[in-house]
């Protein structure tokens, strides 16, 4: 039986790579039922001499561990902080390639360069405006040109280290989340003190700004789209579903991880006339489309995407972020049984079929 495995990171506090331990359930189970034979696994369990892996399988209602030969295919679920970790992530995979063992998808390189890539294609209709942070002067022409600004690593997810720039009279306000997913609040009088806090907030790690979107607002909070693009089955792209996130009170961002909660489309949009909704609708599904296309062929073979998209009070669609290891805990909250079902499905059936061709 033609075998996936689960690439993920070892976890120190648990003392194995089971860290999204229901999703890597459902993925086996999945597997089970379309005849593949699916397993999880960490950089740490790989045997290179002996060609074997200590893998983590599901079976009897418990996982687990036993020798495995190299899969067929490899899914990398692996989002580690540590730069170690992501060191041996990267010299697995690369290794596993020589020995022959396909890759299900590739992982994309940050922020910046989807951003480049994605300019001369046709997804350039839904990209804010942004440039690569290298001081005051980047953030202020932003400022100047749009009123808000939003600040981010290239690198990173759940909406850590983001900051929103404004104009409170006549000081600077900045708000965001620190690394740690905590939410802070800054005023500044003079622009040199803002300019002397965002070096010391960017240094080490590259950031984007971004032009600030006036986006849907949920209650007065802060909201935006998850959308999930996915190969199915039969390897086309398809839009299989999507669904409103709306942050805490107070908060720059909506990510679930850091306190936002999820809503159905359909109440994020109610603003909204009609005949927008009717348009946004189709368009969404144009711009999740679109811009799978346009990213796999940018960066190589992908199998989903999990896209955040803002959508502003005219009902303009902006694409905000493009997630190559998507979090799909949203679905199920919102009560969206199929999506949440089909999400965790389609890459398991599309790994099947890459394994029979």
């Amino acid at each position: 039986m033609p075998s996936l495995g689960i690439l993920s990171c070892y976890s120190v506090r648990r003392g194995n790579p089971l860290s999204q331990a229901d999703l890597f359930r459902q993925y086996c189970e999945v597997g089970r039922r379309v005849g593949l034979d699916v397993f999880v696994f960490s950089p740490r369990d790989i045997d290179w001499h002996r060609r074997r892996i200590a893998g983590y399988v599901w079976e009897g209602g418990r996982w687990r561990q036993t020798p495995v030969p190299f899969p067929d295919l490899v899914m990398d679920r692996c989002r580690c902080l540590g730069t170690e970790e992501m060191r041996r992530t990267r010299v697995a995979l690369r290794t596993l390639r020589r020995h022959g063992v396909r890759l299900l998808g590739v992982a994309l390189p940050g922020k910046w360069p989807v951003y480049r890539r994605l300019v001369g294609t046709p997804a350039v209709r839904w990209l804010p405006e942004t440039v690569l942070y290298t001081g005051w002067a980047s953030v202020e022409s932003l400022l100047a040109r749009h009123g808000c600004v939003v600040i981010k690593p290239s690198v990173g997810t759940a909406g850590a280290g983001l900051l929103l720039i404004d104009r409170d009279g006549g000081r600077l306000r900045i708000r965001g989340r620190t690394m740690r997913n905590g939410v802070f609040y800054r005023l500044f009088s003079r622009a040199r003190d803002a300019a002397v806090f965002l070096d010391r907030w960017t240094e080490g790690r590259r950031f984007v700004v971004q032009q600030g979107i006036d986006l849907l607002m949920e209650g007065g909070r802060v909201a935006d789209v998850r959308a999930f693009v996915q190969k199915n089955a039969s390897g086309a792209w398809e839009l299989v579903a999507a669904g409103g996130r709306v942050g805490p009170r107070g908060s720059a961002t909506s990510n679930l991880h850091g306190g936002g909660r999820g809503v159905p489309l359909a109440v994020l949009l109610e603003p909204l006339d009609a005949p927008v909704r009717a348009r946004v609708r189709a368009e969404l599904r144009e711009l999740a489309l679109t811009v799978a296309r346009a990213v796999e062929a940018a960066f190589g073979p992908l199998f989903e995407l999990g896209l955040d998209v803002g959508i502003d009070r005219a009902g303009r669609l902006w694409l905000l972020e493009v997630n190559s290891k998507p979090g799909r805990a949203l679905f199920a909250r919102i009560g969206d049984r199929a999506g949440a079902r089909a999400v965790v499905e389609n890459p398991i059936r599309y790994a099947a079929r890459l394994c029979r061709r």
